[in-house]
């Protein structure tokens, strides 16, 4: 006999950004500069799940969804989406002097619904430094040199692409023939997903270390730059298959390292 089954999703998000930067003014061969942020964002929604069958045999797809009470309803399941809050704040400052050394330091701090309360937050700290080489005085005497300067940098950056419920164990409701009722439709309740749940996991965090050597020769007819990258990423968020003799999964640490050279030339 004919079944159907339509599921019906509405789902909503929300993102409220605001920065303020300000520059300071005369101070001489120093720059120096700030940016301020502030950004809040939700999403959520609800579910509803309907599945009937017993229809007649002579019934079209569109009016089999269009009147699903005309077949037994065996399954119909609702929920109300656990909504998934982040409340950001974040800062930049740039500093400038003759032109020569740059410094820039950032920080960013995030606090997640998705975590439970003790992991809630995380706070990425980031600083870059660079030296133009070429500015000096003990390189002013080389022709062939356009520019070259020098890059250092050390920062953290997070990831919390978990679902909204990774940290809670949470139930709905649901009339799929439950254990024990005998292929009888019967509501009961049943963990929302297939994921076992994790108090205890926390903010993803890779902390990026790199030094770099920019270059531009005979008035920019070669360039390139010279790259060294070293890559820690810590608290893994993965799906793993769980051991069935023990019950329990371990992520552990990633660690990338890579050197790169670019050229360019016309």
């Amino acid at each position: 006999m004919p079944l159907g089954e339509k599921t019906l999703r509405e789902l909503f998000s929300y993102r409220w950004l605001n920065t303020v930067s300000y520059d300071v003014k005369n101070l001489g061969n120093h720059k120096l500069d700030f940016l301020f942020g502030h950004e809040i964002y939700s999403d959520g929604g609800t579910y509803d799940l309907l599945r009937a069958e017993d229809f007649r045999l002579s019934i079209t797809p569109e009016e089999l969804f269009a009147n699903m009470t005309f077949g037994r309803t065996d399954r119909h399941e609702t929920a109300e989406l656990t909504n998934s809050n982040r409340l950001s704040f974040f800062g930049r400052a740039n500093y400038q002097f003759n032109d020569r050394y740059l410094i820039t330091a950032t920080v960013r701090s995030d606090a997640s619904s998705k975590f439970s309360e003790d992991n809630r937050l995380g706070i990425f700290p980031a600083v870059a430094v660079a030296w133009k080489l070429s500015e000096e005085d003990f390189l002013s005497d080389v022709s062939f040199l356009e520019e070259l300067k020098l890059r250092v940098s050390y920062g953290a950056t997070g990831n919390g692409r978990i679902d909204a419920t990774a940290t809670q164990f949470l139930f709905v409701g649901s009339t799929l023939r439950g254990p024990g009722f005998g292929n009888v439709d019967n509501p009961y309740y049943t963990p929302t997903g297939s994921t076992l749940y994790n108090p205890n996991i926390k903010w993803e965090t890779t902390v990026n270390r790199n030094a770099g050597l920019d270059f531009a020769l005979y008035k920019g007819k070669v360039s390139g730059s010279l790259d060294f990258y070293k890559n820690t990423t810590k608290d893994l968020l993965l799906r793993s298959a769980i051991p069935s003799n023990t019950g329990s999964v371990h992520n552990g640490i990633i660690l990338v390292q890579l050197l790169m050279l670019e050229l360019n030339w016309v």
